[in-house]
């Protein structure tokens, strides 16, 4: 498994990972691609669930699903409605 996005150390590793992730998703059933949109259009920050650890379900989420996250504004509003 690649390493998470949130332990890149430069902008290029974060790059390369989100490129691998989404190598990855290409392979999975269409099913999952889709239960995977469902999820991150969804996403809401739980009352157990720190900001960090929701920030991280984010960006795994945004990661399998590349650019059908949306864009960098679309993941930032995306994100903002998910928080309580």
């Amino acid at each position: 498994m690649p390493h998470s996005f949130e332990k890149a150390t430069a902008p290029v590793d974060a790059e390369n990972w989100i490129s691998h992730m989404e190598k990855i998703f290409d392979f999975f059933p269409q099913a999952e691609q889709e239960r995977l949109k469902r999820e991150y259009h969804s996403i809401c920050q739980t009352n157990t669930e720190t900001s960090t650890e929701f920030m991280q379900c984010f960006l795994r989420l945004a990661g399998f699903l590349g650019a059908a996250a949306g864009t960098e504004e679309e993941q930032a509003k995306n994100f903002q409605w998910g928080l309580r």
